[in-house]
């Protein structure tokens, strides 16, 4: 049973990374992206992008530094240290390294937002 699902959950994403290539550019990337839009403002020169740049800089650090003080932040680092040890105190690493592979996506997500808005432009190279 498993392998017939496999085979149909390879066959729907070749379907959808054929019908894919042309919104997505194939080997040329995304290109022309447009100018960003915050609120309604228009970030149009490199001194808006960089004002945004920092602000989501400072969103992150006040993140980062916010996980570390509460449960979760010291549960990571009790993973971190001995994972053995961690377990027999009660902590469950899978819950806690999903939860944070799923927050650090989504910070990776909005990075990645961020150099598309700021170059206009993203191919396999960058």
């Amino acid at each position: 049973m498993w392998r017939g699902g496999q085979a149909a959950i390879w066959r729907g994403v070749r379907r959808l990374s054929k019908a894919g290539e042309a919104w997505l550019g194939a080997a040329n990337g995304v290109v022309a992206i447009s100018v960003a839009h915050i609120l309604g403002a228009q970030l149009s020169n490199d001194t808006d992008m960089l004002w945004l740049g920092l602000v989501l800089l400072a969103i992150t650090l006040v993140i980062g530094l916010g996980i570390c003080r509460v449960r979760f932040g010291r549960a990571l680092m009790a993973l971190r240290e001995d994972e053995l040890a961690a377990r027999y105190v009660g902590i469950g690493p899978l819950q806690y390294k999903i939860a944070s592979f799923v927050i650090v996506g989504g910070l990776a997500g909005i990075a990645g937002a961020y150099f598309a808005g700021l170059f206009g432009y993203v191919t396999p190279a960058s």
